[in-house]
């Protein structure tokens, strides 16, 4: 939502599209440690397996940094080809990162434990 409230009020050049894009993917990364180091715990401790908790902690960091990438690039792509971002914004991304999410998880979760 930032690259569109950007790009509504005509905030967003060329020039700092780089460090648009690279503030969020930093905000997804810090977003997804965190997650991390909490959700790590709890999910060995429900499970008593700390290999599922890494799995889980690995799969979320990879999933906030792609959305937080994804959630710049698609509206400022959208933007380019002429379509209103905040339209399409919310069903491309989501759509993205849970397919994102899925196929890291368990693509982890086959390679780690298995």
């Amino acid at each position: 939502m930032v690259a569109v409230r950007a790009i509504a009020a005509k905030e967003l050049t060329v020039i700092n599209t780089g460090r648009t894009i690279g503030k969020e993917i930093l905000a997804g990364a810090i977003n997804g440690l965190l997650l991390a180091i909490i959700l790590t715990f709890i999910v060995g401790a429900l499970f008593s397996d700390l290999d599922l908790g890494a799995v889980f902690a690995t799969a979320i960091i990879i999933n906030m940094v792609f959305a937080g990438f994804i959630g710049v690039a698609v509206p400022i792509a959208l933007h380019r080809v002429g379509v209103d971002p905040a339209v399409a914004l919310s069903v491309l991304v989501i759509a993205n990162t849970d397919i994102i999410v899925f196929f890291c998880f368990l693509g982890l979760a086959a390679w780690l434990i298995f």
